[in-house]
């Protein structure tokens, strides 16, 4: 009777044999998609660095074109110190002389934080 089950055990065996070949190479399988979802998060994130750098370069152009702006207001604001017809005219004027410097300050912070963003993207 023993003789009769040799063919089923080799047969096992066999099987045993494929089965521990085959987990090996899904062993390798998972390997490679690891792997490859590794490289498609980091592709992800040099992506989403190009968008923030994009960002952020424009973020500092319209800051600068504000920065502009505003210091040809405060200019303006500036030489008509003293040269104002209306009491509403010198209160605006006033104001804005008064206000000027809180903006030019939020602007440089702005810009500071820009630069931080720029560093941390590198």
């Amino acid at each position: 009777m023993a003789a009769a089950n040799v063919p089923i055990i080799i047969e096992i065996r066999k099987f045993k044999a494929e089965i521990e070949d085959a987990h090996e190479r899904l062993k390798e399988v998972e390997g490679l998609e690891n792997e490859l979802n590794n490289m498609l998060i980091l592709q992800d994130f040099k992506n989403a660095v190009k968008l923030l750098e994009v960002k952020s370069g424009k973020q500092r152009i319209r800051l600068e074109t504000a920065r502009a702006e505003l210091v040809k207001i405060n200019t303006c604001g500036t030489q008509m110190d003293g040269n104002t017809s209306h009491n509403e005219e010198e209160e605006f004027i006033d104001a804005l002389g008064d206000e000027m410097p809180e903006v030019f300050k939020n602007i440089d912070g702005n810009f500071d934080k820009l630069d931080n963003i720029d560093l941390m993207l590198e």
